[in-house]
């Protein structure tokens, strides 16, 4: 009689175990690279945000006016953000210029139109720029803002804004998860201040 081959229990289950090996590896590759390729997009979509942001606080604090006795740049008693005076269209620091306002709250970084005075910042209305601040520059005092000779003679403020953002500020960063980004400029008035 002829001898039938077969599988033992053993063999089957070692051939079943290596063709699982063989089928999670690409499967893991794959999920690991997705994951990687989400935490790289929510990094740059943050920082684009984060851009975005400094790039309108750099648009008004170049539009910024004033002299030694009406102060181009004025940070809210609270320290949570900082008043721009914005020319009304005499060229000179007076009563008649307007303010725009940024304010770090919670989370979010607020912009205002009508940026009220410095002992009386807005509560309420105001653009949300961004909703996942964690942390801003804006209390610093205006003396480490800097006054800066220009080449031309003239007086200006130079400061550094720095603007730290995360995915989700209320829970720890994390490289894939929940990644953050910092980004810092300086940026200085280009009217002189007289």
């Amino acid at each position: 009689m002829a001898r039938v081959k077969a599988l033992t229990l053993t063999e089957l289950i070692i051939a079943l175990s290596l063709m699982g090996l063989i089928m999670v590896f690409p499967i893991s590759v794959e999920l690991f690279v997705r994951s990687r390729y989400s935490s790289l997009n929510q990094k740059i979509l943050l920082t684009q945000e984060a851009s975005l942001v400094l790039e309108q606080i750099v648009k008004q604090v170049k539009q910024a006016i004033g002299d030694v006795s009406q102060e181009a740049l004025i940070p809210y008693d609270d320290g949570r953000g900082f008043l721009v005076r914005i020319d009304d269209g005499d060229g000179i620091p007076n009563d008649s210029d307007s303010f725009v306002g940024y304010r770090h709250v919670g989370t979010q970084i607020i912009f205002y139109q009508n940026g009220q005075t410095p002992d009386n910042p807005p509560t309420s209305g105001g653009e949300v720029l961004t909703s996942q601040a964690l942390s801003t520059d804006f209390n610093q005092p205006p003396s480490s803002w800097g006054l800066v000779v220009t080449p031309d003679i003239s007086l200006r403020y130079r400061f550094q804004i720095t603007v730290r953002l995360r995915q989700d500020p209320n829970q720890p960063p994390d490289p894939i998860t929940n990644p953050q980004v910092e980004l810092t400029t300086q940026v200085s008035t280009n009217t002189p201040l007289s």
